[in-house]
């Protein structure tokens, strides 16, 4: 109240009022762009598990490989890539709620599994590890600097 009469206290008062109105109004337009985000998201590929294999015995160096891709309601696509010395082989199965209508060979069952249980087999993300700060770095010499 220090150096302010009732009336400047009233008009104080009044912005804070059309502050918190339009605290109100921007938190709800938040509230709703998340839900909007939240339903597109749903429909991306959010979900990914890949096996790689060697399909026919005799090229080595697992080239073979299905790739599954899921959204968020597990719906999408296993891409099964069979390399051999003659060529490439590609198929794609089409993946509704988790399932398919078509019979899975195994290493296309264990990439649903993967996309679908992902934290099980540990793909989750991990935070990049920050790099050290310039004074804590080596310079030529080995001494610290």
């Amino acid at each position: 109240m220090r150096g302010k009469d009732g009336k400047t206290l009233e008009e104080s008062i009044l912005m804070r009022f059309e502050d918190i109105e339009a605290l109100k109004n921007v938190a709800k337009q938040n509230r709703q762009d998340i839900k909007q985000l939240n339903k597109v998201l749903a429909d991306n590929f959010q979900k990914i598990g890949i096996v790689k294999y060697d399909a026919f015995h005799e090229m080595g160096g697992n080239l073979s490989f299905a790739l599954t891709m899921l959204d968020g309601n597990n719906n999408g696509w296993i891409i099964n890539a069979m390399h051999s010395r003659e060529g490439c082989y590609t198929y794609i199965k089409e993946i509704v709620n988790g399932e398919s209508y078509i019979e899975l060979a195994e290493e296309e069952a264990e990439s649903l599994d993967r996309a679908i249980y992902q934290e099980a087999y540990g793909l989750e993300v991990e935070e990049p590890v920050k790099k050290e700060s310039k004074g804590k770095r080596e310079n030529k010499k080995g001494k610290e600097n």
